[in-house]
């Protein structure tokens, strides 16, 4: 069985994704630009910094808060948020929000470059527990419809079927729910006849809980779309 766990909100479709329901899902060992508020994110500060060196995979060094990573966002091509930050963000002041530190130290910022970077095609949205913004999801739309950068591959949304052949890495299913189970250990949102082979989501107990009233209309049928690292799980 392929399986991504779920560990995030859901989002609502946009206007053209009318009949897809929207859920951010983040896989085990996908952690580049993820969403997670150390205890020291107490307090949203706003301020200018300048961009002085880009490090790797998108992160920045801030002249005055060291290393930074952009919140809530992914690059599924690493090297082309690189090239797309050299050119928009180094050694130029932007003006930032920290959030607080990841668990590996980094300072953790949102800016008005995350919504160009989706617009460009060279990020897309990530877990968030806080929500993201509908302007983001609008361009991260546009992206997609105009294929803009990492769109431009037909490979980035799949099929529940074609996960079971592609699985591995990042990336977007859209598909129709055959059944959803609960239980103690959590929700199971199956995609197939036969769980033990076919593409599945789990939402843990910890995330149900703030998922409630999405689960609760959720049904067999249903079609939705969800994003994440593709795990394989009972051997299958």
């Amino acid at each position: 069985m392929l399986c991504a766990k779920l560990s995030a909100s859901s989002q609502k479709p946009t206007r053209k994704d009318a009949g897809v329901k929207w859920v951010v899902v983040l896989g085990a060992g996908l952690f580049f630009c993820c969403s997670i508020n150390s205890a020291r994110a107490e307090q949203k500060t706003a301020t200018h910094e300048r961009v002085i060196a880009m490090l790797k995979s998108g992160e920045v060094q801030l002249e005055h808060s060291g290393k930074a990573v952009f919140q809530n966002i992914l690059a599924r091509d690493a090297r082309a948020l690189e090239a797309w930050l050299a050119k928009h963000a180094l050694q130029q002041v932007i003006s930032i929000t920290s959030t607080g530190e990841d668990r590996y130290g980094r300072t953790q910022i949102t800016s008005n470059l995350q919504e160009k970077m989706l617009r460009d095609g060279v990020a897309l949205i990530y877990a968030t527990s806080g929500g993201i913004a509908p302007s983001w999801r609008t361009a991260e739309a546009k992206a997609r419809a105009a294929k803009q950068g990492v769109w431009a591959s037909d490979s980035l949304v799949i099929t529940p079927e074609t996960a079971l052949r592609t699985a591995r890495g990042f990336h977007i299913v859209e598909g129709a729910i055959t059944r959803i189970y609960e239980s103690k250990a959590g929700t199971y949102i199956n995609f197939g006849d036969d769980w033990r082979e076919d593409f599945s989501i789990t939402v843990l107990p910890k995330q149900r809980r703030s998922m409630k009233a999405f689960l609760a209309n959720l049904k067999a049928g249903d079609r939705v779309r969800v994003r994440g690292s593709i795990v394989e799980e009972n051997g299958a």
